[in-house]
């Protein structure tokens, strides 16, 4: 396990997460802030690798990493550091949180190989970018998940790939915490949006357990439907400050930089 890659991938999405509310109301709830931050900063991490790429500029993780540390240390002049209290709630949804992502890591580590051809494709995709540091495809390869596809997915893997040495270990692992995550931003959406944290709790076990909800097969999807739940989060939000508007635009757009087609199916879902 690459322990400083983690903590770049939890760097990277909290502090450019902290970036893209800096001028929104946030929670009381520090577990919260820090869950949506993730969430929010990790499409805006997509949004951040496509510009870059436009302009020509070599995608390296240190540019992200540095726009992180901006972002957080902007919130912490401006916000400060909140602090809150670890609620029963918090910790029984850790344990959840916990619990999926060794399922999805465990079970995708089980055997020694790629599976099908979605996984491979990505390996390839994510390999070039770590390499090249480009989501342009080229004369010679044919990358399935790279531009003109939506290269969100294999441009993450691809920057993750640049500071940890095993590819297989960077696509199993962070691809099983996705999911994970997933569940974490699906708790506070649904929170706020039931108005309980109890049956919030509830309605993410019942996901966590649904076996028709995600498996640790590697795709593009796993990363656009993670998208979808900051996305309502951020859409709820905006009835209380405006300046939502911004979060929730970049929670959306990491949707349509990551799957074209669940793109088109959230866009229907987030439009009712």
């Amino acid at each position: 396990m690459d322990v400083l890659t983690i903590l770049l991938f939890l760097g990277y999405g909290i502090g450019l997460g902290s970036l893209a509310t800096l001028w929104s109301k946030e929670s009381e709830d520090i577990v919260e802030v820090l869950a949506m931050r993730l969430g929010i900063g990790i499409a805006l991490f997509a949004i951040i690798g496509a510009i870059l790429n436009l302009l020509g500029i070599t995608i390296v993780w240190w540019i992200f990493g540095l726009l992180a540390a901006i972002g957080l240390g902007l919130s912490l002049y401006k916000k400060g550091f909140k602090k809150s209290k670890i609620s029963v709630i918090h910790i029984l949804l850790l344990i959840i949180v916990v619990g999926a992502t060794y399922m999805y890591v465990a079970g995708s580590m089980a055997y020694p190989y790629l599976e099908n051809d979605d996984p491979w494709a990505h390996a390839e995709g994510a390999k070039y970018v770590a390499q090249a540091g480009s989501l342009n495809d080229v004369p010679g390869f044919d990358f399935n998940y790279l531009d003109p596809y939506p290269p969100a997915y294999d441009l993450l893997m691809g920057v993750l790939h640049q500071t940890s040495d095993s590819l297989y270990w960077v696509l199993k692992f962070f691809n099983g915490l996705i999911i994970a995550l997933s569940l974490l931003w699906f708790f506070f959406f649904s929170r706020r949006f039931m108005g309980s944290g109890q049956k919030a709790l509830f309605a993410t076990f019942c996901l966590a357990t649904l076996p028709s909800f995600f498996t640790h097969f590697i795709w593009a999807h796993t990363l656009a439907v993670a998208f979808f739940f900051p996305s309502m989060y951020c859409l709820l939000k905006i009835d209380q400050d405006r300046n939502w508007i911004l979060p929730a635009s970049i929670s959306i757009a990491g949707i349509l930089l990551s799957q074209p087609s669940q793109g088109l199916k959230m866009g229907i879902m987030l439009a009712m």
